[in-house]
């Protein structure tokens, strides 16, 4: 996982000790293509070339990293020639800047997933009738064109599209007489309003709300859309007191153990209430366990398809749609990529002059 790298082994042994300095990990320069000998918040990141790197591909003796949030000023200065890469271009700016002189724009198919997260604690989103509802009167094409311009799939599986993914599941395709048909077999059948709480910063998550309240609106749902700061949003979600927002995932491993464990795993002791919705079935977690300790990979196979399964029919998301990463880049940058996991690296980039 990216978070894990050789260090010296005294650096190593004395993390676990009182007093312990983390700037040493700095000390230690890491043993990828590139080395930062410091950083501080809210400055570029400035990666110098390991020459002792054992693959000996870096070409580029320098590669700064700066953080800009804003998605025009990003755009503008690739435009200007003022950066060679950009990431995070919004979907739909993808193809006008494939038309902009030595500008190149793409989409990477990555293991990411955007869905809805519904509180199960909160009436009445604890009937399953009722989360089953939000799925089948949820249009995921609609969304995946209007949001997203095109660039994404339905999400018919519980994880993203990686290994072990359930690539039989029926998902929830759209069919509104079905939700129509349990919210009448409901705790609700006159319908409820529903507070759903969004971050004002992500635009995308803004829009597909907006699009949820018109197509929830035919079940009797009303869409009680509250925008806050980032801050209040997160701190809300890991209380538990919201009732339903959106959210994304994008897995860390080629392999369904954690996204398995942070999403459906339940109880306090999962470190994330199975994706912050309260959800806890407790024979999953331990189909989840079992899953997690086999070794035979047929069995594993056919162990978290049945884990997905149930979660599926349980409904504690709105499954919405599989997203790739995107990014732009100048004529002169030639190799860059960013891999199924939505790592890029540059010991394998070069530039033309």
């Amino acid at each position: 996982m990216f978070p894990a790298w050789i260090m010296q082994a005294d650096m190593a042994t004395a993390t676990d000790q009182p007093g312990y300095d983390d700037s040493l990990a700095w000390a230690s320069r890491g043993t990828g293509g590139y080395y930062t000998t410091s950083w501080k918040k809210g400055d570029p990141v400035i990666l110098h070339r390991n020459p002792y790197y054992w693959k000996t591909t870096p070409a580029i003796d320098e590669v700064d990293i700066e953080s800009i949030p804003d998605d025009n000023t990003r755009i503008l200065k690739l435009q200007g020639g003022e950066t060679d890469v950009v990431d995070f271009v919004p979907f739909n700016q993808i193809d006008a800047l494939n038309t902009f002189p030595g500008i190149h724009a793409g989409l990477f198919p990555i293991q990411q997933t955007t869905f809805g997260m519904l509180n199960v604690t909160m009436p009445p989103l604890d009937d399953i009738n009722v989360r089953q509802a939000l799925n089948y009167a949820t249009d995921k094409d609609a969304i995946i064109k209007s949001v997203y311009f095109g660039q994404g799939q339905p999400m018919n599986a519980p994880i993203p599209l990686g290994t072990y993914v359930d690539k039989e599941s029926p998902g929830y395709p759209f069919d509104l007489a079905k939700a129509q048909a349990l919210m009448a077999a409901s705790s609700v059948p006159n319908g409820f309003t529903l507070p759903m709480l969004l971050a004002n910063n992500n635009q995308d998550r803004i829009n597909t709300a907006i699009i949820l309240k018109d197509e929830w609106s035919k079940i009797g749902v009303n869409v009680d859309i509250q925008q806050v700061d980032n801050a209040t949003w997160r701190a809300a979600r890991t209380a538990g007191t919201y009732n339903a927002t959106l959210s994304a995932w994008t897995n860390d491993m080629n392999d369904p153990t954690e996204i398995v464990n942070y999403e459906m795993r339940g109880g306090p002791g999962s470190g994330s209430f199975a994706y912050w919705t309260r959800y806890n079935n407790p024979q999953l977690n331990e189909q989840i366990t079992q899953a997690d300790l086999e070794q035979d990979p047929a069995r594993r196979e056919a162990a978290y398809i049945a884990i997905q399964r149930q979660f599926l029919n349980d409904a504690a998301l709105v499954f919405i749609a599989n997203l790739g990463a995107t990014a732009a880049w100048g004529d002169r940058v030639h190799g860059f990529l960013i891999d199924g996991l939505s790592y890029y690296r540059f010991e394998d980039v070069t530039l033309s002059n």
